[in-house]
C-alpha cells in the first residue's frame, strides 16, 4: 500500500504539465512583485544577521498584519496583476522567441506601477516567507558550530571575571589558616 503512495508521489513531482504550472505561477509571481521580492529578501537578512531569529521573526510577523490588510483592502490590484500577466501571455501567444516584436515600451509601462502598488504589500509577504524558509531546515553542522562558539564565548566570558576579580583583590594576607599565601586569592575568606 506504501509503494501506491510513493508511485503517485513521484507521478506527481515529475509530470510535465504539474512542472509548466509551477514554472508559469513563478514567472507571474515575478512579473507582479519582482522589486518586493528582491527588497524583502535582502531585508530578511539583514534582519537575520542583526538579531535573534525570534526577534527576526516577530518583526516580520507584526508587519505581515498591515501588509496582508492592506492586500484585503486592495481587491483591484488583483485584476491589474491578472491583466498585466495576461499581456505578457499575449505577447509571448503572438510572438514567440522574436523578442524584437514584443510591444516591451507597453508591457513595461503597465509593469512598473504594478510593482510600486505591490511595495507595501510585497515587502512583508516576501520577508515572512524567507524568514520562515530560512529556519525550515535545520542544518546539524551550523547547529554543531553555533553551540562551539557559544560555549567558547560562556569560557571567554568566566575567564574575564576572573581575571577581573583577581586584579581588584584587597589586601593579600601573608598566610591563610597556618599557611603560606602563594597567589592572589580570589576571595579573602579570612576577613568575612
Amino acid at each position: 500500500m506504501t509503494t501506491g503512495y510513493r508511485r503517485s508521489q513521484n507521478e506527481v513531482s515529475h509530470d510535465p504539465l504539474w512542472l509548466l504550472l509551477c514554472a508559469l505561477f513563478v514567472i507571474a509571481l515575478f512579473l507582479v512583485a519582482l522589486p518586493s521580492i528582491i527588497i524583502g529578501f535582502l531585508a530578511q537578512r539583514y534582519l537575520a544577521k542583526l538579531l535573534h531569529w525570534r526577534w527576526s521573526f516577530v518583526i516580520w510577523f507584526v508587519s505581515l498584519i498591515p501588509g496582508m490588510f492592506l492586500l484585503w483592502q486592495r481587491q483591484d490590484l488583483q485584476s491589474v496583476a491578472v491583466q498585466t500577466v495576461m499581456e505578457y501571455l499575449l505577447a509571448a501567444k503572438q510572438h514567440q522567441y522574436d523578442l524584437i516584436q514584443w510591444p516591451l515600451g507597453q508591457l513595461w509601462a503597465n509593469t512598473w506601477p504594478l510593482w510600486i502598488q505591490t511595495l507595501l504589500i510585497g515587502i512583508p509577504l516576501s520577508g515572512f516567507w524567507f524568514e520562515v524558509i530560512s529556519h525550515m531546515h535545520t542544518d546539524t553542522a551550523s547547529q554543531v558550530l553555533r553551540g562551539e562558539r557559544n560555549r567558547q564565548r560562556r569560557i571567554a566570558r568566566t575567564g574575564q571575571r576572573a581575571r577581573k576579580r583577581t586584579r581588584h583583590a584587597s589586601r593579600v594576607p601573608d598566610t591563610a589558616g597556618n599557611a603560606m599565601v602563594m597567589g592572589v586569592p580570589i576571595r579573602d575568606e579570612e576577613q568575612e
